[in-house]
């Protein structure tokens, strides 16, 4: 199960999706709470051990408490830009390549694995700035999912607009594939809200990077 896939609860119109990259990583989207409670129901957690739920949205979180435990949880701002907003011209970026991975990684505050990250640079879109021996001093990628992230600007190289080269590079990948490009920023990130809101992005809503781990112990308490 190190591939990713999807599981949808009905064909071809579809009220839940749950997107699965291997056994580490899931996200779950729905448009009705009964759709989430029938597919979180489905998910073995007795079986797949740890597992980590992205960019769940707020209605989510009490279905999936009825099936397994919380152990942590992150909160983030979605960001999403408009199809009326204008990129700004910028100069020409790189990819990031597979030999790009462990920097990469080492400077991701949200995760460590650095075989997620060398996945995503091999199959998904990214955008890097290089200085003049080749190595990366601004980028970013995108998540399975298709998010912009993991956008990061060394610090000596910081104030002097790499890092909207990057996130203005993606999101121009992501709409010739005729997607609306969005992100995450956590809570307490500024500075990356900031860049993002300068190029036209727009508030989403809260989501949250849930730890999942087993299932509830039975309670005693019986309900009136």
């Amino acid at each position: 199960m190190g591939e990713l896939c999807w599981w949808s609860d009905r064909y071809p119109e579809p009220r839940a999706l749950l997107e699965c990259e291997g056994r580490a990583y899931m996200c779950l989207f729905s448009v009705d709470k009964k759709a989430a409670m029938a597919m979180c129901s489905a998910i073995r957690f007795t079986h797949i051990g740890r597992v980590t739920f992205a960019a769940l949205s707020l209605s989510l979180l009490p279905p999936l408490r009825l099936h397994t435990n919380l152990k942590a949880k992150l909160k983030f701002l979605m960001m999403v830009l408009p199809q009326s907003v204008v990129l700004p011209e910028c100069e020409a970026v790189d990819v990031l390549q597979p030999g790009d991975a462990e920097l990469v990684t080492a400077h991701w505050d949200h995760s460590d694995e650095e075989s997620y990250v060398q996945k995503r640079i091999e199959l998904g879109s990214s955008a890097c700035v290089r200085g003049p021996e080749g190595e990366p001093l601004s980028w970013g990628l995108t998540h399975s999912e298709g998010a912009i992230g993991v956008v990061h600007t060394m610090v000596a190289s910081r104030r002097c607009g790499m890092g909207t080269r990057v996130v203005t590079a993606l999101a121009r990948l992501i709409r010739e594939r005729g997607l609306v490009p969005f992100c995450y920023v956590g809570e307490k990130n500024e500075g990356s809200r900031r860049m993002f809101e300068r190029l036209g992005f727009e508030p989403a809503g809260a989501v949250f990077w849930v730890l999942c781990d087993g299932i509830p112990e039975p309670s005693d308490d019986s309900e009136d």
